[in-house]
């Protein structure tokens, strides 16, 4: 279920690992998503709906004040089930 995490998380909540688990911790990731009722081929749709999720990740990056993050990525999940993923990763934080 837990994949190559579950034995490690297995032995942290019965107290057996060297680690304890962290209530709070700096955040990792911010992502977004959304669906559509139906698909479109407009380009120009789906750039102004992208624009709009990076927006609302923008602000909440900035309203918990990271500074850290490197990482950008997209998935593309189609009526068919069919993904596709890109992401780019910057040297260091923009």
């Amino acid at each position: 279920m837990f994949g190559k995490r579950g034995l490690d998380f297995h032995d942290k909540i019965h107290a057996r690992a060297e680690t304890s688990v962290e209530e709070n911790h700096e955040t990792k990731s911010v992502g977004e998503q959304d669906s559509f009722e139906q698909e479109t081929g407009n380009s120009q749709c789906l750039v102004g709906w992208l624009n709009a999720l990076c927006q609302d990740v923008m602000h909440r990056v900035a309203a918990e004040g990271s500074t850290h993050l490197r990482r950008v990525a997209l998935t593309v999940r189609f009526a068919d089930c069919e993904t596709h993923s890109r992401g780019h990763t910057q040297p260091s934080p923009a």
